[in-house]
């Protein structure tokens, strides 16, 4: 499947999922996640083994530094990554007791 019609799903499904489920977010990361479809994906990235509406926060966080935009992120390296994530205030689960250069 195609990148666009992929993108296309996603935003079909979404339009089926009503407020509800929104409501736990603050209006920032709702407004953020809703318009941008990277903070979309990162958050759905990130949602795994955390509390969902925590994992929906990290692209916020990003964003508040200036930093989401996949160009970007792709560009930095392990370990600027790793500092970037050590600094937000929702931690992903995954990197807890990650060090970069461990394994």
């Amino acid at each position: 499947m195609e990148a666009r019609a992929v993108v296309e799903r996603l935003k079909t499904f979404g339009r089926t999922r009503g407020d509800s489920d929104w409501s736990v977010l603050d209006k920032e990361t709702e407004t953020l996640v809703r318009r941008d479809p990277f903070a979309f994906l990162v958050a759905v990235a990130f949602d795994r083994g955390m509390p969902w509406e925590k994992g929906w926060r990290i692209p916020t966080e990003i964003d508040q530094q200036g930093l989401l935009d996949p160009v970007r992120l792709a560009a930095m390296s392990e370990a600027d990554l790793a500092v970037l994530l050590d600094g937000i205030t929702v931690r992903p689960r995954s990197l807890l007791s990650h060090k970069v250069g461990e394994k």
